[in-house]
């Protein structure tokens, strides 16, 4: 008797036969399918597919309609690359304990019935196109902002970081508020625009230059959406992996313009992920401090300083994980064209700031 099938990772392709689900002394209830190229609906017909407690079709391109094959009793559903509306039969998995629907194209509300729960425990429908308003009642009063990660059109409460749901009479209040308030925003930034464009068309001196080229550099960063990197990576396709790490994996990518990224999409159901991102996000602010620092010394004065011994054991960190850079021992002063080696901090310890010297 056939309990458990395990087809993960292997290239397997086209719709999954209706067939299986018919198949004599078959009383499945682990079915793995992930890490394959599988298209079109999730078995449809249900048949000897009744007992099936756990299901992974994750990394396929299916699509979901229906859970009327799952028992009322099954316990796990995890799901990666699906495609279609909510289905608001997953409410009727009344033992349901684990939902991850993260990383798909969901759509629609997240069906109500699912507050009848309440035996679930985990549930993450992030990075998905679900609108509308986040269910409060039932198991939804335990979960939190990481479950419904990157969905724009969502919304909530404030503890889920969601903005507010807004009923149609607000609506229609502040599209009247806004038939006022926009024309009068737009005129102000268009009066500040030619202020702005006509003062800088009258500066010739070497700090309004200096500014340009640092708003020109500010300029070359861009803000890449979801949806551009959902296309520029092929819909994450596994030609496009790179490789894979402990907390997630890392794909390439073409932007519309010719870009070439590469970028690393997390798991957050592996233990140790907001750990690691945290980490990398605290080094990313380190260096930004100390690039922030080494600015400051080299055109925040007249006279340009050249620290000269930037080390790890001259970065000093508070409290709040703030980087200073300490010991000036043999800074330089650099001038019109000369420079001379500052010596009186040598036998300075710990942190001074430069304009104590």
């Amino acid at each position: 008797m056939l309990t458990s099938l395990y087809l993960s990772d292997n290239h397997f392709e086209g719709e999954i036969p209706s067939e299986v689900g018919n198949l004599q002394n078959l009383e499945l209830a682990y079915l793995d399918l992930a890490h394959n190229s599988f298209s079109g609906f999730i078995l449809e017909t249900g048949g000897n597919l009744r007992l099936l407690q756990w299901l992974n079709p994750g990394y396929n391109k299916l699509l979901v309609e229906s859970t009327e094959f799952f028992r009322r009793d099954s316990q796990v559903l995890i799901s990666d690359r699906l495609e279609g509306a909510n289905p608001k039969s997953f409410g009727e998995l009344v033992s349901l304990a684990i939902l991850g629907l993260s990383n798909n194209s969901l759509s629609r509300e997240i069906p109500k019935s699912l507050e009848v729960l309440s035996y679930l425990k985990y549930l993450n429908v992030s990075f998905n196109r679900l609108r509308g308003e986040v269910p409060m009642g039932g198991p939804f009063e335990n979960f939190t902002a990481v479950s419904f990660l990157s969905n724009d059109p969502l919304c909530g409460a404030t503890r889920l970081q969601l903005p507010p749901y807004e009923t149609q009479a607000q609506k229609t209040t502040s599209k009247r508020m806004l038939k006022f308030i926009l024309p009068t925003i737009g005129l102000t930034i268009l009066v500040l625009v030619l202020v702005l464009v006509w003062t800088r068309c009258n500066k010739r001196n070497a700090k309004s230059t200096l500014v340009d080229a640092k708003l020109s550099l500010l300029v070359q960063w861009r803000r890449i959406s979801h949806q551009e990197l959902i296309q520029a990576t092929d819909r994450f396709s596994l030609n496009n992996l790179l490789g894979e790490g402990s907390f997630g994996l890392v794909y390439k990518g073409t932007l519309s313009d010719g870009m070439n990224i590469a970028t690393k999409v997390l798991n957050l159901q592996v233990e140790g992920a907001f750990k690691s991102f945290d980490a990398e996000c605290e080094r990313l602010n380190i260096v930004i401090n100390v690039a922030s620092a080494l600015e400051y010394l080299h055109h925040g004065y007249s006279t340009s300083i050249v620290h000269c011994d930037l080390k790890p054991s001259n970065v000093l960190l508070d409290e709040d994980m703030v980087a200073y850079v300490a010991d000036f021992g043999i800074a330089k002063l650099l001038g019109d064209g000369d420079s001379m080696t500052w010596t009186m901090t040598l036998a300075t310890t710990g942190y001074m700031a430069p304009g104590n010297f």
